[in-house]
């Protein structure tokens, strides 16, 4: 099979519509492939449509331009795109984009340069600098791209405005997290047996994006009610109450994601009882990696991958050998006894 993972389309800066990308590839003989435009997703409906039409596999992507040394491109791949809080983020990254490139242009006119920004296209994810350059070259601001930069738009120069630069582990967690359609997927196949449960801490705080500040501890409490009940009927009829509750606080988008997504979150209530506040949340991952970013944090500067490395795997020894290996997690004497018991049962 032919695929073709990382292709663009005028949705940020390639030549072609999402569809005519998706044809071009069938007619060079591609059986699958991913839309990545830069920092943007609103191409990818048309595109997956499109290759329903030509006969191809299209699965939802994105190039997210992040900067931590130097500049950084992830590609993410079969994502939730349409997720509102992944939605929210883009936005948020190109309303900062575009409040870069309105002070940019600013300048250019305290400048006393005569820049007409109306060919600008402000609803591209991707506008930047580069998109002033060349119009100020056509407008005759300018001799060549290069040339704005080094007069206006260049680091240091009158017209540079510093941009907004999205760190690397920022962009990954945008894409990457326990709703991931990707991760799911893989977690689906490697493991066909395993049950999913949802962090309940990250769905808690994926209700409270949509919270005002002022409500965040009331609707903690309420949440946090549904799995303190004792059981996953009493815990759905909870749910209920709560959804109910949010609507007449008229928190409607609150009320929508507990409604849409309590179920994944209360997986936990099929095992045993003693077992429930060790499996509902990722703390004990979320410890470790925040004892590795803290000692990592002392060193700072690293002189290359293995030394990074070398201290990594030094600091999970040392856990897994003064505290996994002195104690149980977890007692599996309950989960055993909880299969014997369905064993019988069936």
């Amino acid at each position: 099979m032919k695929v073709n993972l990382h292709t663009h389309s005028v949705k940020s800066d390639g030549v072609f519509t999402p569809e005519e990308v998706v044809k071009i590839q069938r007619d060079d003989g591609i059986e699958a492939m991913s839309l990545t435009d830069h920092d943007n997703v609103s191409g990818i409906d048309e595109a997956i449509r499109a290759g329903e039409k030509y006969g191809v596999k299209v699965l939802p992507g994105i190039e997210l331009s992040c900067y931590s040394v130097c500049e950084i491109h992830i590609l993410g791949y079969n994502f939730d795109y349409k997720n509102p809080d992944f939605v929210q983020d883009l936005e948020n990254a190109k309303d900062l984009r575009r409040q870069r490139i309105n002070k940019t242009v600013q300048k250019l006119h305290a400048l006393n340069v005569p820049f007409d920004d109306s060919a600008l296209d402000f609803e591209n994810a991707n506008l930047g600098r580069v998109h002033v350059a060349k119009e100020m070259v056509k407008q005759g601001l300018a001799k060549t791209v290069s040339d704005a930069f080094y007069q206006y738009l260049g680091s240091g120069k009158k017209a540079y405005i510093p941009g907004y630069r999205l760190r690397p582990m920022d962009g990954v967690k945008l894409i990457v997290g326990d709703k991931s359609l990707g991760m799911l997927e893989a977690v689906g196949e490697v493991f066909p047996d395993a049950k999913y449960q949802r962090c309940t801490v990250h769905f808690y705080r994926n209700v409270f994006s949509v919270v005002p500040r002022s409500k965040v501890k009331l609707v903690a409490k309420m949440l946090k009610a549904i799995h303190a009940q004792e059981s996953k009927k009493a815990a759905r009829e909870k749910a209920k109450a709560v959804v109910a509750q949010l609507g007449e606080m008229k928190l409607k988008e609150a009320a929508k994601k507990v409604e849409d997504s309590v179920e994944e979150t209360l997986t936990y209530c099929d095992f045993p009882y003693e077992h429930w506040t060790r499996i509902r949340t990722n703390n004990v991952i979320e410890r470790l990696n925040r004892e590795i970013r803290r000692r990592t944090r002392v060193v700072g500067c690293f002189p290359d991958g293995n030394s990074a490395l070398m201290l990594v795997c030094a600091r999970l020894r040392h856990v897994a050998g003064t505290q996994w290996g002195n104690k149980k997690y977890m007692n599996m004497k309950h989960l055993e006894t909880t299969l014997e018991d369905d064993s019988i049962a069936g």
